[in-house]
């Protein structure tokens, strides 16, 4: 398959979006079986650059730079909330400081270490 097109695989989930040479490549829309959708750049089949992945049971969804099909840089998680998390990820992993932003105007800078958060810097 080349250009643009829609595959149906076979364990429900379904792709729209731009293929080279019959591989998911360019922008696309990834939607799986439970409607967890991933919107954005895609290469060789993973989530690959920009893009956002919006998880289906509650709304929530992360906004940022995927690799691999792996969370890497820096994103924005948005909480159902309103709360919003603004960080840097390392294959998946929050990973360095982020800013915890808070729907009633608090804010809370915070830690993390492959994924586990570390600490809260008071008063930065």
């Amino acid at each position: 398959m080349h250009g643009s097109g829609t595959y149906h695989l076979t364990a429900g989930h379904k792709y729209e979006g731009e293929f080279f040479e019959g591989k998911k490549k360019g922008m696309g829309k990834f939607i799986w079986k439970n409607k967890d959708t991933f919107e954005g750049s895609h290469n060789n089949h993973d989530s690959h650059g920009s893009g956002k992945y919006t998880f289906s049971n509650n709304g929530e969804y992360f906004e940022g730079e995927y690799r691999y099909g792996k969370q890497n840089g820096r994103g924005m998680y948005h909480y159902a909330n309103g709360d919003l998390f603004i960080g840097d990820y390392i294959n998946g992993n929050l990973h360095g400081i982020g800013l915890m932003i808070y729907k009633n105007g608090g804010e809370d800078l915070r830690e993390y270490r492959n994924g586990n958060f570390m600490r809260s810097i008071p008063d930065y």
